[in-house]
């Protein structure tokens, strides 16, 4: 006896049957209790509460602050303006558009990204993720952090960007501002201002195109959250 699908099963086959067409990249790093972390927030803890073998299910209990890993940044981090769970859902999905700044910035740690690094076009409604190659320090934290020498967004690129119509930037180091640029946060209040979200932490930039991709941002819908943990991916056509 056939069964007869229904309206949204019929929609949900024709979204996984286009999945064989793309490939997804994780762009997001893992969490643990030695990932490298910015100077100030708290770290993670994962604590057991419950194992199969003792009560029948598995449970922990976390503790952690909100920036921390692969996370986004809200506007009201830095300026008086949405938290995580008012971030639009629609500005989570979008073109994204890949900016390899490595070579600048294996050169000097404190290289502030400009304008004239961005060398492709990005469409409306985009996020613009700048590949330091500070994804590879990641699991040595000591390199990672540098003593806050890493590279960054500048104030004159922060300008340029929200003049691009675009949601979001994001960025492989601990933030989307330079190391060294912790007095006025010139990057973070820019963009912040204009209501664009950051990611920071992300990985695996090298196997994403320049452009082409779509980004999917699994941020927490935390209410009243600075920030928050994400999961990141990357859907790239094959």
């Amino acid at each position: 006896m056939k069964t007869r699908r229904t309206k949204n099963q019929k929609k949900k086959t024709k979204i996984t049957a286009a999945f064989p067409r793309h490939t997804i990249i994780d762009l997001t790093q893992e969490l643990t209790e030695n990932i490298p972390l910015y100077p100030g927030p708290p770290g993670l803890k994962l604590e057991n509460l419950a194992t199969l073998e003792k009560n029948g299910f598995f449970s922990n209990k976390l503790t952690m602050g909100e920036h921390i890993g692969t996370h986004v940044d809200a506007p009201a981090h830095f300026v008086p303006g949405p938290t995580m769970e008012q971030i639009p859902a629609k500005d989570l999905i979008a073109p994204l558009v890949v900016v390899d700044v490595r070579k600048p910035c294996a050169a000097n740690a404190d290289y502030a990204i400009s304008p004239k690094d961005v060398k492709v076009k990005i469409p409306p409604r985009s996020v613009v993720v700048f590949w330091t190659g500070w994804q590879d320090k990641w699991h040595s934290p000591k390199d990672f952090v540098n003593d806050l020498h890493f590279p960054g967004i500048s104030r004159e690129l922060a300008e340029w960007l929200v003049r691009q119509n675009i949601v979001g930037v994001g960025v492989d180091t601990l933030s989307v501002d330079c190391g060294s640029c912790t007095t006025d946060f010139p990057a973070h209040t820019t963009m912040h201002g204009k209501n664009l979200y950051h990611i920071e932490n992300l990985t695996n930039l090298d196997r994403v195109p320049a452009t082409g991709a779509t980004i999917f941002v699994g941020a927490v819908k935390l209410r009243g959250g600075s920030a928050a943990p994400a999961r990141v991916l990357a859907l790239v056509p094959r």
